[in-house]
């Protein structure tokens, strides 16, 4: 890893815990379990993800589409049920590493779980040199414009960068574009990884 110049970072598994299995069991409880996953999902979620799809019309999809019972705030918490909590030793870790090069976190993130975290991390979020948020930027993981988009503001060449993420599909697409990738199977493997980083090695 001696000639990374930049590290971008996953949001989900990575530096924040996320359980799927607990939004679709919340689901569940209101009347079905649409297929949720890290691998697998309804294009509903893609939609969401993208910001294509505002929130108050998700929350009516999720009624109209998955028969789903409960008013807003019921359908929100079972939706934000995932949300488990940052991961301090992972960020603070990230965190330093900014010390020797630019970090970055490309997200597949959504209105509703992003207002959940904000408060949680907004002092993280100030310590990244660029936020790409899926939602706000119309593209989410694996879709190629996405890489594409962050290697043009980045604009480091693709072998210089590293980037770790979760899903092995989102790590399948930043390899096709050239760029150096980490898949992480659970967020405890990510210290090691930093400090050799920041070792040099």
């Amino acid at each position: 890893m001696k000639k990374i110049k930049a590290v971008i970072f996953d949001l989900g598994g990575v530096l924040y815990r996320i359980d799927h299995s607990l939004t679709r069991s919340a689901f569940a409880r209101l009347g079905t379990a649409p297929e949720f996953s890290l691998t697998e999902h309804h294009d509903l979620f893609d939609k969401y993800d993208r910001g294509t799809t505002e929130t108050p019309d998700f929350l009516n999809e999720l009624r109209s589409v998955f028969g789903l019972r409960g008013d807003d705030t019921e359908l929100i918490e079972a939706w934000n049920a995932m949300l488990l909590g940052a991961i301090a030793d992972n960020i603070a870790l990230a965190v330093k590493l900014r010390e020797k090069m630019p970090i970055y976190l490309l997200s597949n993130i959504n209105d509703l779980h992003y207002r959940a975290i904000k408060s949680e991390l907004d002092t993280a979020f100030n310590q990244f040199d660029g936020l790409f948020m899926s939602y706000r930027i119309g593209m989410r993981k694996p879709d190629a414009e996405i890489y594409a988009s962050v290697l043009n503001h980045i604009r480091y060449a693709a072998d210089e960068i590293l980037f770790i993420d979760d899903a092995p599909q989102n790590i399948t697409a930043a390899s096709l574009q050239g760029i150096v990738t980490q898949q992480l199977d659970a967020p405890e493997l990510l210290p090691p990884i930093i400090k050799k980083l920041l070792s040099g090695n």
